[in-house]
């Protein structure tokens, strides 16, 4: 049986493995479906794992050393002039103790 192309028409339908990939729009929902929704949504959510334990975790511990070290420095400042002082004559002490030893 031939085509009849005069009035833009097929004789007969195609058939078999053709005919399906054809009416599925050479498979175009599947693979995007495939590609963009099953791959891309894993490979989303492994993300906003990795985001939720190791970046937020690095930020969280950050904050927290920055709430330790502000704790301890702020123990250090007194306010008193003597203790400063103190702390700098004994400071320069041991300086001046480790040059002569190192000699």
């Amino acid at each position: 049986l031939g085509r009849d192309l005069s009035q833009g028409r097929m004789g007969e339908p195609i058939r078999g493995a053709l005919a399906e990939v054809l009416e599925r729009r050479f498979l175009v929902d599947e693979l995007y479906a495939a590609v963009f929704v099953g791959l891309g949504g894993r490979l989303g959510r492994g993300l906003a794992r990795f985001d939720a334990a190791v970046v937020d975790g690095a930020v969280r511990g950050a904050g927290a050393g920055a709430v330790v070290l502000g704790d301890r420095v702020r123990r250090a400042q007194s306010g008193r002039t003597r203790t400063y002082l103190a702390v700098m004559v004994v400071g320069t002490a041991l300086v001046v103790v480790a040059l002569l030893m190192a000699r």
